[in-house]
Order: structure tokens, then C-alpha cells, then sequence
């Protein structure tokens, strides 16, 4: 929320406009994400619409389309100000995002429990845009894009141990 309302009033700095966030808006904007994903729509405006085929009310009824869109331009997770340039000792391609990463790290180490049987295997994701760290590989079905390590666990039915 920080990082957001500070990029927001550097962003918008001399044009006598004013936007800010809040920690509460945060969390549901990220909620509403993970519902999109879900719930997918043919365009982000759909949720809103007035359509009873498209309107989806655990979005639209508690936030405007206008807040969601706003929090969506000036998301940001670190000052950009402190950020080391290209080149400079420090850089790192994903420093924008780096503090959620360390953070869902911390969190997965704190509640998952990998089983003794556990599988760890290369994946792209789909990727057709400009970005630095997107790779093309041309044996692959899917050719370009971001490539991964993913684990695969096997869960025997559980996923966590509740017991700890």
C-alpha cells in the first residue's frame, strides 16, 4: 500500500491530482484477482457491466471499476527512487517485485511440508510480449515465454501437516 500511494503521488505529481489506497483495498484488489482467474470474463470492464450475463457482483458490488483500474496503473512494491540502475552493483531484473517474492518464500517454507517423494521439472509459461527474461524455445510446445521450475509433490492425501 505504501509503495502504491507513494508511486501514485510521484506519478501524478504536478498535475494537481490526487489518488491514494488503503491496506483494506489492497487485499481485496488481490482477492478479486484470484477471483477473476476464476470467474474469467472476455474483458477486465465485464465484471461491472450492466449485463446480467456478464455483471458479476463479488467484485463489482464492492469496488467501483475506476478504484480497481486506478490500483492496477500505480501498483508498485518498491521505491523505485532506491532501486539500483542497470549495470549498478545490486541490480537485479526482478528488483520491482523482489519483495513479494522473499515474502511468498517466507510464507510457503512456514506451512508446506514437501512429502519424501517430490518432482522438479522445467515449464514455460506463455508469454507473447516484450520482456527481457522471456526465452524462446523452439523444441517446446509452447516456444516463448517465461521459463520455470515447478515441483511436483506427491500429496498421498494430505498437503499439510496440521499436527505441528
Amino acid at each position: 500500500m505504501e509503495e502504491t500511494n507513494r508511486y501514485a503521488e510521484q506519478s501524478l505529481q504536478g498535475t494537481g491530482k490526487e489518488w491514494s489506497t488503503n491496506a483494506e483495498e489492497i487485499r481485496a484488489y488481490f482477492s478479486f484477482m484470484i477471483l477473476m482467474g476464476i470467474n474469467r470474463l472476455p474483458e477486465i470492464r465485464d465484471y461491472w457491466c450492466n449485463s446480467e450475463y456478464l455483471h458479476y457482483s463479488p467484485i463489482a458490488d464492492r469496488i467501483t471499476r475506476d478504484q480497481f483500474e486506478q490500483i492496477t496503473r500505480y501498483l508498485h512494491f518498491a521505491d523505485n527512487d532506491t532501486l539500483p540502475a542497470r549495470g549498478e552493483e545490486g541490480y537485479s531484473r526482478l528488483q520491482k517485485v523482489d519483495p513479494v517474492i522473499s515474502t511468498l518464500k517466507e510464507n510457503f517454507r512456514a506451512v508446506y511440508y514437501p512429502n519424501r517423494e517430490v518432482s522438479i521439472d522445467e515449464a514455460m509459461i506463455p508469454f507473447k510480449g516484450r520482456s527481457s527474461m522471456k526465452q524462446y524455445v523452439p523444441l517446446k510446445p509452447v516456444k516463448r515465454g517465461f521459463k520455470v521450475w515447478a515441483m511436483a509433490d506427491s500429496l498421498n492425501g494430505y498437503l499439510y501437516d496440521f499436527n505441528v
